[in-house]
């Protein structure tokens, strides 16, 4: 399905036909009919009988880019693009009301779970450090109160994150890079932000079980998403939380930037509504 949902194999009677599967979805594409070959030069007859093994082949045409939204994904705001008192990402000079990110800027300021790095710079296009996207899921679960206790050697007791840190890693929520350092200033990989939004919908209790059925073979570099965050990606994919950075490349060890982070958050509060 080219980065598609997933369609399961079928087994089908030599010489007889094959049921047409349901329509494949993918954000941002509509589906425009299943093809015999790679080039998309022959719709595939469902009439016909099978005769041999085969594959077919999802074409899609990707949808314009509409505006988004804004009343339904940020309730009681009325952004309109022209002024900081209605519209949140304009109190910061970097962020751009047209680009593809402002619905999620929005959000995740409006609710207080990001701020900027100055007064007056979001900086959407730098890389999430891992103490960045811990303080995040700790603002959204309401900070609430932890001991102590810091389990990593490389924590500052005056730290920023240090709170959010300890009930992340006593939730099991995040894992250090060793048994005594947490590294909070490394940048966060996309497999990474995965893995911890995974544990966190875990610890939520919410509905994980996309990821068992999601297939994320249709991507060329499949094979470079470390083994531990598979099942981590498989959920980020099939509930719609992360998308590739093209159509057939994901890029997992890539690192991600704050304003991917912002869309992710978004996606995934709005989802587990």
């Amino acid at each position: 399905t080219d980065g598609g949902s997933a369609v399961s194999s079928k087994t089908v009677t030599r010489n007889s036909k094959a049921a047409e599967p349901a329509d494949p979805t993918k954000d941002g594409y509509t589906f425009d009919g299943w093809y015999s070959d790679k080039n998309f030069t022959t719709v595939y007859d469902f009439n016909q009988p099978v005769t041999k093994n085969l594959t077919l082949y999802a074409k899609w045409t990707e949808v314009k880019i509409k505006e988004p939204d804004v009343e339904q994904k940020i309730p009681d705001t009325e952004c309109d693009g022209t002024s900081a008192d209605n519209c949140s990402s304009l109190a910061f000079d970097d962020l751009d009301d047209k680009l593809w990110y402002h619905s999620d800027t929005d959000y995740v300021i409006e609710n207080g779970l990001m701020k900027g790095i100055t007064s007056k710079t979001f900086e959407p296009n730098a890389d999430l450090t891992r103490a960045m996207l811990v303080t995040v899921l700790y603002r959204l679960e309401g900070e609430p109160a932890t001991n102590k206790n810091i389990p990593f050697a490389d924590i500052d007791m005056g730290a920023y994150y240090k709170n959010a840190v300890i009930w992340a890693q006593q939730n099991d929520i995040v894992k250090g890079i060793s048994e005594t350092e947490f590294a909070p200033n490394e940048n966060i990989t996309r497999e990474q932000i995965a893995a911890i939004i995974y544990r966190y919908a875990q610890y939520k209790e919410y509905n994980v079980a996309v990821g068992e059925s999601t297939n994320i073979l249709s991507y060329n570099d499949f094979a470079d998403i470390s083994e531990y965050a598979v099942p981590s990606v498989q959920y980020a994919i099939g509930s719609g939380l992360l998308e590739g950075r093209t159509e057939t490349e994901l890029n997992p060890k890539d690192n991600a930037t704050r304003a991917e982070a912002a869309a992710i958050l978004h996606r995934f509060i709005e989802a587990n509504k």
